[in-house]
Formats: C-alpha cells, sequence, structure tokens
C-alpha cells in the first residue's frame, strides 16, 4: 500500500501559498502526518481538554474523534472527579 502522494496532489487541500511554502522550507524532506487530532504534553493535559471541551458543548463523540479515544472512554474521563 503507497501512502505516498506528491505536493501537486495536496496543493488542493491545502492551498497555494502553503504548498509554496512547504517547498520553499521543507524541499527534500519526508512529511508524516498523523490522523491523531492532537497532540498533548501530558494525560492531565489531554484530560483537561476533554473536560474543557465537554463542558463547552461537544459531544462525547466528537470529543473522542478529536483526541482519538472511544467515547466510553472520554466518558470515563469526564465523570472523573
Amino acid at each position: 500500500m503507497n501512502n505516498t502522494v506528491s505536493l501537486q496532489e495536496v496543493t488542493p487541500d491545502i492551498g497555494e501559498k502553503a504548498a509554496q511554502v512547504l517547498k520553499d522550507k521543507r524541499a527534500g524532506y519526508r512529511i508524516y502526518i498523523t490522523k491523531k487530532p492532537t497532540d498533548f504534553p501530558d494525560q492531565a493535559s489531554k484530560e483537561q481538554y476533554i473536560k474543557n471541551a465537554y463542558y463547552s458543548g461537544q459531544t462525547l463523540d466528537e470529543i473522542a474523534d478529536d483526541v482519538g479515544l472511544s467515547p466510553e472512554y472520554v466518558g470515563k474521563i469526564v465523570r472523573k472527579k
């Protein structure tokens, strides 16, 4: 399975300006784009982010998708004291 795409292929998604910046600053680099949406410095930060998102009105499903966890696990974090 080939997961490689050219800059030309992603330019419509990221725009001409961003593509030019990548070309100017990162030509020759391999770039990996993770599916994991958000990186956190530690578990406490991740849990606080989840709680803030929940109390701001996001659903468990939305939060779970955002942080790469199951909705059930996100619910446990929200209920955690």
